[in-house]
This record gives structure tokens, sequence and C-alpha cells, in this order.
């Protein structure tokens, strides 16, 4: 009988479990390849504080609005399944908006959520992890003091469909993990990653992407070349995707992104070599490549203290190309310098300045600079009336750089100033210049000497 019994079991499980399973895949297979018609657009809110009331489909599409927006995707539309679970009413927000695709007028393409979900747990943690567990705690060393912290999952389901013809052109999968002290900022640093993400995949699909491949000697490859508009100098940023670290067996989880610069320094028909300017994390392989359109400006602040001479500036400079081999770039000063009265004259200064890159390494740079700089340093004559004289001056320096985070350089710059005395001290009174009084020979200024300066440079990018 027991036999018998097992026989009955097999064949019945055969029967309807298999062919069910077989469906199931089949319905699964259909959803993925059957056009989309219909989505909503996200519901916005008139108050702040209602948007975490919003469904989660509603809070992944409007984050993925500002992250289309970012990169100036303005035929991309964003939208939700029309058949999502979610449509439910939210205080102080806007009617549901079902639209066909085909009514999309504006946009070629968009980006339809089929399902988002978020989970949050609790979990142990140590007071400062420097990563996101996904195990079930985070160990550091023997102590066992822990505290408490909410992790959070946000999962999202997407699909890039044609607007005419509702065909799906790539799936858009995100998973988001992210931590926080409470449920709420957790959520909100889940939501902020999910933005960061979909700016990178979005990029790797809309803008010229490869696969990076890494060689020795700095001279790395990626899979696109003349063929697809690449040259000399072009400009990728290097991408590290998430990455799950095991340590004393638990898992944790290293999130991805923008890992380094680089520029292409050989290419040919459908390859390109790729030499890293700036790094500022470890690349592995399955690192990825994206085109870098925007161009990459600078500021820098530096503070050149007196030295052999009697001439102090404190500058604020913008920079044109600092990542290229050769800059230019305008700056302000505000300069004190000591006459020949022995008296410190107050002023303000604009400067031109032209660099040259000689040497280039990930983390450390030397240039080469000149410097235009036209002041205006003032005093009171022997009359009291306030005064002022023009001061032309260049410099030629050396400058190292060292890179200190992902934007900000440490900089030191030595060189000599070249610059032509002058004890022309004018002022004006009716639209006219008229010369100061002095009961002696006038004070002459002069800011030649050797120079030094230190200073901050950040990248705007």
């Amino acid at each position: 009988m027991p036999i018998i019994t097992q026989i009955i079991v097999i064949l019945l499980t055969l029967i309807f479990w298999v062919p069910a399973e077989v469906a199931s895949q089949q319905r699964d297979s259909l959803s993925a390849t059957i056009p989309i018609r219909y989505i909503r657009l996200p519901q916005h809110v008139s108050i702040p504080d209602c948007t975490k009331n919003l469904a989660i489909e509603d809070q992944v599409a409007l984050t993925l609005l500002e992250a289309k927006h970012r990169l100036g995707l303005y035929g991309l539309m964003v939208g939700i399944l029309a058949d999502s679970s979610s449509m439910k009413s939210v205080s102080g927000a806007s009617k549901f908006d079902v639209l066909e695709l085909e009514q999309l007028v504006a946009a070629s393409q968009a980006i339809v959520i089929k399902t988002a979900s978020l989970s949050q747990d609790a979990i142990p943690v140590s007071p400062e992890p420097n990563y996101f567990s996904i195990g079930k705690s985070i160990r550091t060393g023997s102590k066992a003091e822990r505290q408490s912290a909410i992790q959070t999952r946000l999962s999202v389901n997407a699909q890039i469909v044609d607007v005419v013809t509702g065909e799906p052109l790539a799936p858009l999968m995100l998973d988001i993990w992210a931590t926080g002290r409470s449920a709420k900022k957790a959520r909100d640093n889940a939501m902020k990653r999910l933005k960061e993400n979909a700016i990178l995949e979005l990029r790797r699909l809309y803008w010229l992407s490869s696969e990076l491949t890494l060689n020795k000697g700095g001279n790395n490859a990626i899979a696109v070349g003349t063929l697809a508009g690449v040259g000399r100098g072009a400009t990728f940023e290097l991408v590290e995707p998430d990455r799950i670290w095991e340590s004393d067996g638990e898992e944790w989880l290293v999130p991805g992104g923008i890992a380094a610069i680089a520029a292409v320094s050989d290419t040919s028909a459908d390859t390109s070599s790729v030499k890293i300017l700036r790094q500022w994390r470890d690349i592995y392989p399955e690192a990825w490549a994206v085109e870098r359109i925007k161009p990459i400006y600078g500021l820098s602040i530096n503070f050149s203290p007196t030295t052999i001479g009697s001439y102090v500036n404190f500058s604020l400079c913008f920079h044109v190309a600092p990542m290229s081999r050769y800059d230019l770039g305008l700056a302000i000063q505000v300069i004190k310098i000591t006459d020949s009265y022995q008296e410190d004259d107050y002023g303000f200064g604009l400067a031109g300045f032209g660099i040259w890159r000689f040497i280039n390494s990930p983390k450390i740079d030397c240039r080469a600079r000149i410097n235009l700089d036209l002041d205006f340093p003032f005093k009171r004559d022997d009359l009291g009336n306030s005064v002022n004289i023009i001061l032309f001056s260049s410099t030629f320096s050396v400058i190292g750089e060292w890179l200190v985070t992902k934007r900000i350089d440490f900089t030191l710059q030595l060189g000599y100033r070249l610059g032509i005395s002058n004890d022309n001290w004018q002022y004006s009174e009716d639209d006219m210049e008229i010369s100061a009084y002095w009961k002696k020979a006038a004070p002459v200024v002069n800011n030649s000497g050797m120079m030094m300066s230190a200073g901050f440079r950040y990248l705007l990018f």
C-alpha cells in the first residue's frame, strides 16, 4: 500500500503541478514581451510632509524624474504601470492621471515602473560602520557593544519602452541597500542612493559607455573608438559596481559609484586606450566607463604669505579646464604690500593665468604656471587724500597637487614674481586724475621676489 500511495502522489504531481509551473513561466515570459499601453503618472503632493505618504512606486517615479532631468533627458517620460496595486488616494496629493503611451507626444521613450518594494529591518551595528551590512550583524574586533540601526532594501523593477509601439527596449533593475539610525533616515538614504544609481544607469544606457579592461602600466582599454566618435583627449568616468565583501562569515555591501576620471590617450576604429588622470577609490574587474559630456571646471583658493619680498596675496581662482593638460583661468585677489615708507598698503587685484601639466599620476600632479597680475593698492597721501596706484607683475612658478578627496586637492606653489616699480600715486576728482601730494619723495611699490603659496582646489563635477 505505501508504494501504491507514493506512485499516486507522483502521478498527481506530474498531472497538476508541472503544467501549472509551465503556464506560470509562460505568463512571466509573455508579460515581459507584451507591449505596454497604459501608464499612470506619479502623484504630486502640495504639502512636502505628505510625500512620505505616497505609494513607494510614486516616490520612486519622482526620484527617477529628478535623475533624468539632471541628465537633460527631456525626451524620456517616467510613469508607473497602470495596473499597479498601489493606486490609493493620499491626502494632499493630485488625482491619478492614466494615459495611453501614444498620448505622450513630447516623449519618444518612457521608463515604466512595474514593481517597487521597500523593506526595513532593525540590525545591530557598530557605532560608526564603514559599509552597509547585509548580514545579521556588523562586528568590530571583539567589541560586544552594539547599537541599533535600521537597514533598508529598495528594489525597483522597471523597463524602458518605446512610446509609439510600447515594446520594451531595455530593463532597468535597481537594488538599493542603505542604513540609518531611524526608519526615516534609512528611507531617505535609500532614496538618495536610488537617485545616484539611477543617474549612473541612465548614463550607461543613453551616453557612450563600455566595459573597462584593466591592464598593467595604467593603459586601460575600452571597447569604443573612432567609429563611435571617440578621439584623443575624450574624458570618461570609471564606475565601480556594487560589490559584496565577505568577512568572518558575514556579507558586507560595498556601494558602487564613480571611482576615477580617465582620458583617451590613443584610439583605433573600435577600441581606445585610456589613462587614469584622477583616482580616489580602488578599481577592480567588471568596472565600466561612461563618457563625460559636461566639462569639468574648478575653483581654488591660495594664500601667498611674505617670503623674501613684501607682498601678501589671498586669491580666488576659476579654472576653465583643471583636468586637461592645458588650463586657463581668472582670479580675483586681496593684497597687502609694503612700500618704501615701510608702510603697509592694502588693495585688490585681478589676474589671468595659464597652466601646463607636465607630470600626471592618479593622485599627484606637477604643473608649471604663468600669472599676469594687475593690482590696485591704496593709501593716503600727506594731505589725507585716498590715493591708489597700478601695479603690474608676472609670476613664473611650479605647482604640486595632491589628491585629498574625490573633488579636493591640496596645492603648493613655488616661484618668482617679477614686478615693475611704480610711484605714480593718483586720485580722482571731478572726472580728473590728480597726482598725490607728498612732502618728500613719493613711496615706491614693487612686489618682485620669490613667492610661495599654499591652498586648495575644488573640482566642479
